[in-house]
């Protein structure tokens, strides 16, 4: 019989749990006269579809894989689900411009952080594909985790009464586990991730903006995958 790993459990441990919070949202919502959590529920299904979307191949190799979430979430904020642009266009220039500058540096910084553990990747990128992947992996994830997770958990968390505090720290917390699959058995790279979903939150409500977190989530992200591609 084989036996379900521990991080499995804990994945299926996360995920019931975002169910129960995704049904408190909604009772909440209907007591208070909100607007219903569309963006939470499409966090929801982003965990539910992880892997989801359309491969386009070249000989015989997957060389970009379009996202499905990413495109539900692009719609999403076309549409303004949930007041979503308000998160992306608010706050001064000046003061989305200096938080931007300070998510450049976090970025680089949890980059080196990286390199210094020596963090193994889990996949391999052919060098003929490298600008396909640094917009794969570094800006069509960065856009989408950031949109759902700082676009939506956090702020539907603080919505919805939850300490600030608290807040930053949970949704950080969740979005680490959820990367459990790209860093089996690391603890060492959950934790840089976890900081990453950190210093994204507090940029994103220092700030009132997205933008200084888009911009951390892909430098990290880019650079990281030209790491790898230069030291594999």
């Amino acid at each position: 019989m084989k036996i379900i790993s521990s991080t499995a459990l804990l994945q299926v441990f996360v995920f019931l749990l975002m169910i129960t919070l995704w049904i408190y949202f909604i009772s909440y919502s209907y007591r208070r006269n909100f607007a219903a959590p569309w963006g939470f529920s499409i966090l929801i299904l982003e965990i539910v579809m992880s892997g989801y979307g359309l491969p386009i191949f070249k000989d015989h190799f997957v060389v970009f894989f379009l996202d499905l979430v990413f495109v539900i979430s692009l719609i999403a904020v076309i549409l303004d689900i949930n007041s979503i642009q308000n998160q992306i266009i608010t706050g001064s220039l000046l003061n989305i411009l200096q938080f931007t500058g300070i998510g450049i540096i976090a970025g680089l910084m949890l980059v080196i952080i990286f390199i210094v553990l020596d963090i193994p990747n889990s996949f391999e990128i052919p060098p003929q594909y490298t600008w396909i992947a640094f917009f794969s992996i570094g800006v069509q994830a960065a856009i989408t985790e950031e949109l759902l997770f700082r676009g939506y958990f956090l702020s539907d968390l603080i919505r919805y009464g939850f300490n600030i505090t608290f807040a930053l720290i949970f949704q950080a917390m969740v979005f680490a586990i959820l990367h459990l699959s790209v860093y089996p058995d690391n603890l060492l790279a959950i934790f840089v991730v976890f900081l990453v979903g950190l210093i994204s939150g507090l940029l994103t409500l220092k700030s009132k903006s997205l933008i200084p977190a888009f911009t951390l989530h892909i430098v990290f992200n880019i650079l990281t995958v030209v790491w790898w591609m230069t030291t594999r």
